[in-house]
């Protein structure tokens, strides 16, 4: 992206997983780990590796995808509920970092 266009003007980072609906005791660690894996840890290290390059664009945006269930605990769905409310606290947190750049940094 750099090499061609030197920037970057918009970020979604959409990808996750839900896992399984089961209520938390019954939950295997392998399920509870892919799931922060892939919702968490992925979605940090894409910001990680766009960040320099939305620095750069004149009006850069950065769409973090969330979902109700990051501020509703609701019954046999907390590994999903954890990640989203970690993402959204990851990204508030970037908004933070950048409120002083052209860079605005959201989650829908």
């Amino acid at each position: 992206i750099h090499e061609r266009w030197g920037k970057l003007d918009i970020l979604v980072a959409n990808a996750a997983v839900l896992g399984v609906i089961s209520p938390i005791g019954h939950v295997e660690a392998k399920t509870f780990e892919k799931v922060m894996t892939i919702n968490v840890t992925a979605t940090w290290r894409l910001i990680r590796s766009v960040d320099p390059l939305l620095r750069l664009s004149d009006a850069g945006r950065a769409i973090i995808m969330s979902a109700n269930s990051a501020h509703s605990a609701r019954a046999f769905w907390a590994p999903y509920a954890a990640s989203k409310a970690a993402v959204e606290t990851m990204m508030r947190s970037w908004a933070h970092e950048t409120e002083s750049l052209p860079l605005r940094v959201n989650a829908a």
